[in-house]
C-alpha cells in the first residue's frame, strides 16, 4: 500500500489530462497523473490516421451537435487560435490542410511527445498501467484507489478518463467508468458509441472499397453533411458518415431508417442532361456506362445502371433516351439506403455521454458545489464531429482545469 500526497491527481493521460497536468505543474503544484495504459496518449497516437487533426478553421454550434455547454465555450474562446498557439508554445508548428490543422510533421507522435515532455519537465509524476477504481471524497482531501491495491491522496482531482470508444487503443470499459463516477456520486449520461460506420440492409458487395465525394441527408431535412463516403460490403463509412452518425441514431429511433445519398453534389439536373445529349450526338454507339464513368467510379456507375435495368427503368445499354437519363440522374442524386444497425465502441472514434454538463461550470470545468473536483475532455457529455473538434475541446478544457484548480486564476 502507498499513501503519497499530491496537490493534484489527474485521472487519464489523453490530451485533456496532459494539458491539465502541464498547466497545474507550471504553477508549482505537485501533480500525479494516473493512466491505465502502458504510455500516455495511446489513443492520440492513432488520431487522424496517425497525423493528429488538432483543430479546425470552422467552429459553430453544429460542430458539437448543438451542445449549449460546448457553445458557451467556443463562443468565448477561438479554439483554433488557442490550439495553434498552445502547440507553438510546445514547439509544434501547425499547418492547415483544407481547414483541418495538423502538426507540420504530420505525425501524431510529435504531439504526444511534446505534451508528455512538457508535463515531465515540469515535475509531473506519471504512473502508467494504473487504472483508477474509485475516488473517495474525505471532505478535506480525496483518496484515489488504483491498480495493485495502491492509493494516493490529493487536494484536487481532475477527471480526464475519456470514453469507452476504441478499447484497442486503451479506452476504459463502461463498467470502470460508471463505477468511478458513482464512487463520486456524479450524475452522468450513459455512453453511446458514435463517429463510426453504419450498417445498411442493401448488399453493397459490388461497390465495396469504393471511395467518393458525396452528400448525405436524412429525413430531418436540415441535417446534411458532405465529404468522403467509403463503401463496404455491409455498410457505409468515412467522415461524412461518422459526422451524421448521431443524427442517424436519432432518426432511426423515431422510426425513419432511410439515408439519402447524392453522388453528384456539384452537377445540376440541367447540366447532366445537357452533357448526356451531347454524348449521344458525338458517341451514338457508345454504351451509357461510358458517359457515367465521366462522373463516377466505374464500379459505382455499373452498380446503379444494373439496378435501374433490373427495375426496368433503363432498357438498353446503348439506346438510352433522355427520359431514361433523367431517371439515372434521380437515382444518382437520391440513392436511398436503409439503416441496418450501428457499430459498438470497438469501431467508434468517440462516444456521446459522460458526466452531465449541468453539473460543470464552463468557465473552469469544476463540478459545481463540489470541492476541487473537475471533469474535462471526453469524460464530459460533449461530442464533437470529426475534424479536430474533440481534441481541441479536450486540450482547452484540460488547460482551464489545470489553470483553475487550487485557487489558480484564468
Amino acid at each position: 500500500m502507498s499513501n503519497s500526497h499530491y496537490d493534484i491527481c489527474i485521472i487519464g493521460a489523453g490530451p485533456a489530462g496532459l494539458a491539465a497536468a502541464i498547466e497545474s505543474s507550471r504553477r508549482g503544484l505537485s501533480c500525479l497523473l494516473l493512466d491505465r495504459n502502458k504510455k500516455p496518449g495511446k489513443k492520440l497516437y492513432a488520431t487522424g490516421n496517425g497525423r493528429c487533426n488538432l483543430c479546425n478553421e470552422h467552429y459553430d454550434r453544429d460542430c458539437y451537435y448543438g451542445s449549449d455547454f460546448a457553445s458557451e465555450i467556443i463562443y468565448k474562446r477561438n479554439l483554433r487560435d488557442f490550439v495553434t498557439e498552445y502547440m507553438d508554445g510546445l514547439g509544434i508548428k501547425t499547418v492547415s490542410k483544407n481547414g483541418y490543422y495538423y502538426p507540420m510533421s504530420m505525425q501524431a507522435s510529435a504531439v504526444v511527445w511534446a505534451l508528455r515532455d512538457a508535463a515531465v519537465m515540469n515535475g509531473v509524476e506519471i504512473i502508467s498501467n494504473s487504472e483508477v477504481s474509485a475516488v473517495e471524497d474525505k471532505g478535506d482531501k480525496y483518496i484515489i484507489s488504483y491498480s495493485g491495491g495502491k492509493t494516493a491522496e490529493a487536494e484536487s482531482v481532475i477527471l480526464a478518463t475519456g470514453s469507452p470508444s476504441a478499447p484497442e487503443l486503451g479506452a476504459a470499459s463502461y463498467e470502470t467508468l460508471y463505477s468511478l463516477f458513482e464512487s463520486l456520486k456524479l450524475e452522468y449520461e450513459p455512453f453511446s458509441p458514435c463517429l463510426g460506420p453504419v450498417a445498411v440492409r442493401e448488399d453493397l458487395n459490388p461497390v465495396a472499397g469504393v471511395r467518393c465525394d458525396a452528400e448525405i441527408s436524412l429525413h430531418i431535412a436540415e441535417q446534411m453533411e458532405r465529404g468522403e463516403l467509403q463503401l463496404t460490403a455491409d455498410g457505409i463509412s468515412g467522415i461524412v458518415v461518422f459526422n451524421m452518425n448521431e443524427y442517424m441514431k436519432e432518426q432511426a429511433h423515431n422510426g425513419h431508417n432511410t439515408i439519402h445519398i447524392n453522388l453528384l453534389p456539384d452537377i445540376s439536373h440541367d447540366e447532366f442532361i445537357s452533357r448526356f445529349n451531347t454524348f449521344r450526338k458525338t458517341s451514338p454507339s457508345r454504351k451509357v456506362l461510358g458517359f457515367l464513368n465521366g462522373f463516377l467510379n466505374d464500379k459505382l456507375a455499373m452498380y446503379h445502371l444494373n439496378r435501374l435495368k433490373e427495375e426496368g427503368s433503363v432498357n438498353d445499354d446503348i439506346n438510352v433516351s433522355e427520359s431514361e437519363a433523367e431517371l439515372i440522374y434521380s437515382a444518382l442524386t437520391d440513392w436511398k439506403l436503409s439503416i441496418g444497425g450501428f457499430n459498438d465502441e470497438t469501431r467508434s472514434q468517440a462516444s456521446a455521454g459522460g458526466i452531465a454538463t449541468s453539473q460543470i461550470d464552463p468557465k473552469d470545468m469544476h463540478i459545481i458545489d463540489r470541492r476541487e473536483l473537475y471533469a474535462v475532455g471526453e469524460t464530459t457529455d460533449v461530442l464533437g464531429k470529426c475534424g479536430g473538434y474533440n481534441i481541441s475541446y479536450a486540450l482547452y478544457t484540460g488547460f482551464l482545469a489545470g489553470r483553475a484548480c487550487l485557487g489558480g486564476s484564468l
